[in-house]
C-alpha cells in the first residue's frame, strides 16, 4: 500500500465514523467527562495527550491530570463517579463490566497523586465487590460507598459518607464505616486510627472537590443512563470477539510525580 493510499484511506474512515454503529465507536470507551474547570488533560495509551472537553471519552489506561484551580469529573459506565481537584494525576488501571452479569465485574484506579472524591457505580455494589483505589499511602479496598482521599493537616486522609472501605498498606489495616476517617503518613506506616472528624476538617476536605455547576451536573448524568448502557453492552460485544489483557500496577506502587508504568 502507497503513502497516498494509506492517507486516503484514512481521511475515508475519518468521514465515515459519525455513519459507523454506536457499537464500532463505543466499544472503547468505558466513561466520560462530564465537567471541566480549569485546564485538564487526557493522555491515552501509546502517548497521546489531549486537552480534557466536556464529552470527552475516557478509556481503558488513561492518565487524567489537572492544573492549579482545577476540577475534573468523569462518570463510567456502571455509574461510578469521580471527582479529581486541582494538581491530580489519575490513572485507570482495570475495568470490567457487564451490565447483565455481575460475575467478573471489577475495577483498579490509582490516585498518582492529589484529592479525589470516589462514588460507587453497580461495579462496586454486588455481594463481593473487587473495586480498589491505590495510593501513594495505602490501597483502599471499596464495598458500595462515598469516600473522599487527599493530603490534608500534613498527612493523607480518607474519609468516608457513606458505605464503608478498608484501608491497607505494608504495616497495617484498618475499615472506616460512614462517617470515620483515618491519616497516614507513608506506606511503610499504618494507618491512623479511626475518627470521627471534626466538621471544621470535613469541610475542607469537603471544598477541595466542590464543583461550582453541581445542579447542571445532576442532569447531565441523568441524561446519560441511557447511553451509559449501551456503551456497556457495545464493550461487552467487544470482549466476547477477542481476549482483554488488563494492565495491573505492582503491588507497592511507587507514586512519586516521576513514576511511570511500563507500557506493553
Amino acid at each position: 500500500m502507497t503513502f497516498r493510499l494509506a492517507c486516503q484511506i484514512a481521511v475515508i474512515a475519518t468521514a465515515l465514523l459519525p455513519f459507523m454503529p454506536l457499537e464500532a465507536r463505543a466499544a472503547d470507551r468505558i466513561g466520560t467527562v462530564l465537567e471541566v474547570e480549569g485546564a485538564a488533560t487526557i493522555s491515552h495509551i501509546g502517548g497521546e495527550r489531549l486537552d480534557a472537553q466536556l464529552d470527552a471519552p475516557v478509556n481503558m489506561d488513561d492518565i487524567i491530570e489537572t492544573g492549579p484551580g482545577a476540577k475534573l469529573f468523569v462518570q463510567f459506565i456502571d455509574g461510578t463517579e469521580i471527582t479529581i481537584s486541582e494538581n491530580t494525576k489519575l490513572m485507570i488501571d482495570e475495568y470490567v463490566f457487564d451490565p447483565d452479569s455481575k460475575a467478573g465485574n471489577k475495577a483498579e484506579y490509582s490516585i498518582l497523586r492529589g484529592t479525589f472524591l470516589y462514588t460507587s457505580g453497580l461495579v462496586a455494589k454486588s455481594p463481593k465487590p473487587d473495586v480498589k483505589v491505590n495510593t501513594a499511602y495505602g490501597v483502599i479496598g471499596i464495598r458500595g460507598t462515598q469516600f473522599w482521599g487527599g493530603p490534608i493537616d500534613e498527612a493523607y486522609g480518607v474519609l468516608v459518607n457513606d458505605g464503608a472501605v478498608t484501608i491497607r498498606n505494608s504495616a497495617g489495616q484498618v475499615s472506616l464505616d460512614k462517617g470515620q476517617g483515618s491519616t497516614l503518613k507513608n506506606f511503610r506506616e499504618a494507618p491512623g486510627p479511626v475518627q470521627v472528624w471534626k466538621q471544621q476538617k470535613i469541610e475542607r476536605a469537603v471544598a477541595t472537590v466542590t464543583l461550582k455547576n453541581a445542579g447542571l451536573l445532576k442532569d447531565k448524568i441523568a441524561r446519560r443512563s441511557k447511553l451509559n448502557r449501551e456503551i456497556a453492552k457495545a464493550r461487552v460485544l467487544k470482549q466476547k470477539g477477542g481476549r482483554i489483557i488488563d494492565r495491573k500496577l505492582p503491588q507497592r506502587p511507587d507514586m512519586q510525580k516521576n513514576w511511570k508504568r511500563p507500557r506493553d
